[in-house]
Formats: C-alpha cells, sequence, structure tokens
C-alpha cells in the first residue's frame, strides 16, 4: 500500500456515489445517465492510477498507465456527451452517439496510441519505498498531449457556445459542468506544475485523486443548491452532505501533509502529533462557513 491509496479509494468512492445519485433521481432522463457514463469514465482513471501504484512489477505498473491514459480521453468523450443530452432533445443513445461520430473515432484511436510503445515504453520503479512509478513516455505523448489540449479547447468552445443560446434548467446545468470542467483542468494543471517543481513528480503524483474530484464538488454543489439534473430534496440534500464531508476529509490531509512536512525535519516524530492537532483546529474553523455554503 502508498501513501495513495486511501486518497485514491476515497475518491473513487465520492465519484460513483455522486453518480449513482444522480442516476438514481432520474434513470430515464439522458442527461443523467451520461453523467454517470462520466463518472464511471473518471473512476477509470481512478482506478488505473490505484492498481498503477499499489504494484511492484513495472510491467503492471505499465499496463495500468496505459488504462488511465486512456480513460483520461474517454472523460473528454462523456464530458461532451453530456453536453448533447443536455442541450439537444434526443431521443436515446443511438442519436446521441450519432451525434458524436467524430469525438467516437478520435477517442477510439487515441485509445489504440495509449496501447503502443510508441506512446508508453514502460515504467521505472520507484527507489523510495511508498512513492508511485515514474512513466518513461514514448514520442507518441505529444499526440496524446495535443489532442487533449485541442479537445479541451473544442469542448469548452461547444460549452460555451451553448450557453448563450439556453436559459433555465438548461442555462444553469451547462454553468456548473462548464465551471467544473475548467476548474478541474486549471487546478490540475496548476497544482501539477507547483508540486513538480516543489516535491518532485512522483511526490506530486500522491495528490493526482484529490485533482479530479473539483469537477465533482462543483457539479455536487449545483446540485444541492440549483436543483440541476433534477435530482430531488432528500437527494440533494444527501449529496451536499457527501461532498462537506469529502472537502472537510481533503482539507485535513493536505493540512496535516503540510505540516508534516515542515515539522518532522525541526523536532522529529512529535511533528507528526503537532500536525494531527492543527489539522483538527483547522477544520474546526472551517466546518460552519464550509456548511454555510453547502446549504
Amino acid at each position: 500500500m502508498t501513501a495513495v491509496t486511501i486518497p485514491t479509494l476515497g475518491a473513487l468512492t465520492l465519484q460513483l456515489a455522486l453518480g449513482l445519485a444522480v442516476f438514481q433521481a432520474h434513470s430515464k432522463r439522458l442527461a443523467n445517465q451520461c453523467f454517470l457514463a462520466l463518472s464511471i469514465a473518471i473512476a477509470g482513471w481512478l482506478s488505473g492510477l490505484f492498481f498503477g501504484t499499489n504494484t511492484t512489477d513495472p510491467k503492471v505498473a505499465e499496463f495500468w498507465i496505459r488504462q488511465a491514459s486512456a480513460a483520461a480521453v474517454l472523460y473528454l468523450l462523456t464530458l461532451n456527451l453530456l453536453r448533447l443530452s443536455v442541450r439537444q432533445q434526443l431521443r436515446g443513445w443511438r442519436s446521441l452517439l450519432g451525434h458524436s461520430r467524430v469525438w467516437l473515432f478520435l477517442t477510439v484511436g487515441i485509445g489504440i496510441l495509449c496501447q503502443t510503445q510508441l506512446f508508453l515504453k514502460g515504467a521505472q520503479m520507484s527507489a523510495v519505498p511508498g512513492l508511485p512509478p515514474k512513466p518513461i513516455y514514448g514520442d507518441g505523448v505529444y499526440i496524446f498531449s495535443a489532442f487533449f489540449v485541442a479537445a479541451l479547447l473544442l469542448l469548452f468552445s461547444s460549452y460555451w457556445q451553448d450557453l448563450r443560446k439556453t436559459s433555465g434548467g438548461e442555462h444553469a446545468e451547462l454553468s456548473f459542468i462548464l465551471i467544473g470542467g475548467i476548474a478541474a483542468v486549471s487546478f490540475t494543471l496548476a497544482l501539477s506544475f507547483v508540486l513538480d517543481r516543489l516535491i518532485g513528480e512522483s511526490r506530486a503524483l500522491l495528490f493526482a485523486p484529490f485533482r479530479v474530484l473539483v469537477f465533482s464538488f462543483v457539479v455536487g454543489y449545483g446540485i444541492a443548491t440549483r436543483k440541476i439534473l433534477e435530482v430531488g430534496f432528500f437527494m440533494r440534500r444527501a449529496i451536499a452532505y457527501l461532498v462537506l464531508a469529502a472537502y472537510l476529509v481533503a482539507l485535513y490531509f493536505l493540512v496535516w501533509w503540510l505540516s508534516v512536512s515542515v515539522f518532522i525535519p525541526i523536532i522529529g516524530q512529535d511533528g507528526r502529533i503537532l500536525a494531527h492537532v492543527l489539522a483538527a483546529l483547522v477544520i474546526a474553523f472551517a466546518m460552519a462557513p464550509a456548511r454555510g455554503v453547502s446549504q
């Protein structure tokens, strides 16, 4: 078990719970079905992260890095399917997929690329116990990166155009999905850039599960406060408390980790106790404002 195991399992549980809650609220609505598909894609990425970091075999780590990369591309596809299901009055999945033929073709192509040596040559296991492996990418990673950036820009542009043409419930749903997507990507890129330089690429991967939850937090807040995706009152309240709990746990872990990094070199192992005390104090002061926002 590595240091990323528990955060990954927590993020995986929250994402699947949110997806299932939205689906159960209106299982026959296409948008709710697409949100469940989006949650499954995110869960697929988290599963690849979980299994890839909890192995000592470089071949196994390489396999799961490939699947996590493919799941990241699938995330873009399902995000576009969610946009179409909210924006257009489509009858079912056949019509929805028919409007996404180009996206499907490109997603399959990049997914196949992820399984080749051109994309990933292997994985190097960390010499430090508890740290995840380091991927050794090939030249194909540039094709993957170019597609990912271009697809994101196209996706956000499409969402923005749809926002200008909609109103009411559709506008609210598209707004929260767009804000969640932008926040998730912006937060991920900024955090990756900072952490890679402060603590190294392998240690920065420990925070990867928390990055993807930004999208879930934004959408969960929209469900709890703006009634998006037609979620009922009791389901909205449950999701609000679920998002609140996940936020507080993530905040506790972040404060604890920062405190340990500062105090252990100064006062030794007693720094762990002090770190728990400081994290608990931060949670105590943050709980009331966070609960007010969630309601």
